[in-house]
């Protein structure tokens, strides 16, 4: 069962073929499932290794489309794959470097290669992924200090070390230190989280008013799209939605207050489903924002439960609405954002994963959507460095579970329960996570569900200072992990994003 399937982009060259026919060498253009689109995606790569197809049918993905033109046919005889691409790498076949020699937020110039346990060489970064600091924790809480580089790519890593050179000479001449970053971007970096709050095309009605001025962020130009007292524009909009353009709003007191009671008014009543996905999603994001703020409030404890309440609903409901929570606007990437998509999935996972009592639920939710808010009492500057944290800031950073706790240890409205995805969410099952080293034992399925989400939202989220990793790119390097995620929670994971689209 192999078809020729024309394709705009490629025409003649997409074939369709069975999972189980794949073979090294080809080159996966599409996998067959409507999931798999933004931001789920397992496409365009060449499959290196026997690893890569199994992984693909234990996902349930039972068609591909390949691209002839950049790969093997059926029943074609594999090409050479360079050694740099395969594992069963030998120590003499490579050279090591210390990985934080690497720029921070640069893509990595080179494959990456670590020896596990048994002495086998595994692929820990494929070239041109993004270098930043979820993988930076990753390898420093398995102890991985340095990488092997095949001799093949010896060439590219040596390039890549005379750019850098010439960035440190240019900073030197400008009178910078740092060695990689810019402070004068830094600065502006910082400005842009303080001043602007990230919002939905989706939560927008065509035809109304406002009252909040909306902006719009190109590269590093933000600009004035729209004026709160103008009435917003159908074509215009479209646009947004079609471009999936960045918008924003001010933070400023009047214009926050402006934007939620829009989506009082306008996002929650329409008839529209996208629309009230992002009303659960907007809504949400603000309320946890509020109660990083006065975590005491009973008020906004209430308000936040909803939230869970509402986010549960969604996924029960309409579980297609449910991707769409996660699909709408790519580039929102604070601290509450990253929050509510953690409770969104994590709901969705602890469903697949055969949890159905009403009150587990809510409590995984609650804790999930409450887990970094510690965030709020560490420096925002920490929170949002785009560079490299030093030893010092980065046990700081690590204190944020600690000081989550301490905000809502008090709280009699938090079951005891809803606190173990906060402070689990850091631990792995080996032991090496933090804060309390932990081991799979001593690790509950909230902190086991909560771990597996929150490292991949935060790989997965584009950044103004950082790529996004495609989901499978981000799946390959959370699975490639010696027993530190659960590994039967991320098969159920990848399955039930599948399964809710068929």
């Amino acid at each position: 069962m192999a078809d020729r399937v024309a394709m705009a982009d490629s025409g003649e060259n997409i074939k369709k073929i069975r999972t189980s026919d794949l073979r090294i060498g080809m080159f996966v253009h599409k996998a067959e499932s409507p999931w798999l689109s933004t931001p789920f995606m397992f496409d365009g790569y060449e499959v290196s290794s026997q690893t890569e197809i199994q992984t693909l049918i234990d996902y349930d993905i039972e068609t591909v489309y390949i691209d002839l033109s950049r790969g093997i046919d059926v029943g074609e005889t594999p090409r050479p794959i360079p050694q740099a691409e395969t594992e069963g790498l030998k120590e003499k076949d490579t050279f090591s470097v210390v990985f934080t020699d690497f720029h921070l937020a640069d893509e990595a110039p080179v494959d990456m290669y670590w020896k596990d346990s048994a002495g086998e060489f595994k692929m820990t970064l494929k070239k041109g992924l993004a270098i930043n600091e979820e993988v930076v924790e990753l390898l420093k809480t398995r102890g991985i200090e340095k990488v092997n580089i095949p001799n093949t790519q010896k060439p590219l890593y040596e390039a890549y070390l005379r750019r850098i050179e010439r960035m440190r000479e240019k900073q030197k001449s400008d009178g910078f230190a740092d060695a990689f970053m810019d402070p004068r971007k830094v600065e502006a970096h910082y400005n842009f989280m303080n001043d602007y709050h990230a919002i939905s095309p989706y939560a927008l009605m065509p035809g109304t008013k406002t009252g909040f001025d909306i902006f719009v962020r190109k590269a590093a130009l933000i600009n004035l799209s729209h004026k709160a007292d103008d009435r917003l524009d159908g074509d215009k909009l479209d646009s947004w939605k079609a471009e999936d353009i960045n918008l924003l709003i001010r933070v400023l007191k009047e214009e926050m207050d402006a934007y939620q009671a829009y989506l009082m008014e306008h996002t929650k009543k329409s008839s529209d489903t996208k629309a009230r996905a992002s009303f659960v999603r907007e809504n949400s994001k603000l309320i946890v924002e509020s109660l990083a703020q006065n975590p005491r409030s009973e008020v906004l404890m209430r308000e936040t439960k909803q939230s869970v309440t509402d986010l549960t609903d969604v996924v029960m409901r309409n579980p297609t609405t449910f991707y769409g929570l996660m699909k709408i606007n790519n580039y929102d990437y604070y601290t509450f954002t990253h929050s509510v998509n953690v409770a969104t999935l994590s709901i969705a996972l602890a469903m697949a994963a055969g949890i159905d009592d009403p009150k587990e639920l809510a409590d995984l939710g609650l804790g999930s959507i409450l887990h970094d808010l510690g965030k709020s009492k560490v420096e925002n500057n920490l929170i949002n460095k785009p560079g490299k944290l030093t030893d010092i800031e980065y046990v700081k950073v690590q204190n944020h579970v600690i000081l989550g706790y301490e905000m809502l240890k008090g709280n009699k409205s938090i079951p005891e329960r809803a606190l173990l995805p906060l402070l689990q969410h850091h631990e792995k099952l080996t032991g090496n996570g933090y804060p309390f080293k932990l081991k799979a034992d001593k690790i509950h399925i909230f902190g086991r569900i909560s771990a597996i989400i929150d490292i991949y939202d935060a790989l997965t989220t584009e950044r103004a200072y950082k790529k996004a990793f495609r989901p499978f790119d981000a799946l390959t390097l959370i699975t490639k992990t010696e027993g530190e995620f659960d590994k039967e929670l991320i098969a159920v994971f990848i399955k039930l994003i599948h399964k809710q689209e068929k």
